[in-house]
């Protein structure tokens, strides 16, 4: 997902995605060495982030009966139904 407001707010099951920061950091970077002149535009590498963050709705899996492997929860953001902003469970039939 693009961001982890289709997890949030819109019931999705899981998403992986990098968090706003890291990607305004990162724009800003690639914006300087553009803008700076220091390089060539067409020396400047296409690159990608590194730093992700994987989300997971419990919300959604109970509804939908899909519970993640245990190890998930380790490295997993989760979101539990009971947590502030989230406004209830969709439930799915």
């Amino acid at each position: 997902t693009a961001n982890e407001s289709a997890i949030r707010d819109g019931n999705a099951l899981y998403g992986l995605f990098s968090p706003v920061d890291n990607l305004a950091k990162f724009t800003a970077y690639k914006a300087y060495e553009i803008l700076s002149g220091k390089k060539n535009v067409r020396s400047i590498p296409i690159e990608t982030l590194n730093k992700f963050v994987y989300v997971l709705n419990l919300c959604t899996a109970n509804s939908l009966k899909l519970y993640p492997p245990m190890y998930v929860f380790k490295t997993a953001d989760i979101i539990f139904p009971e947590q502030e902003g989230v406004v209830g469970c969709k439930v799915f039939s």
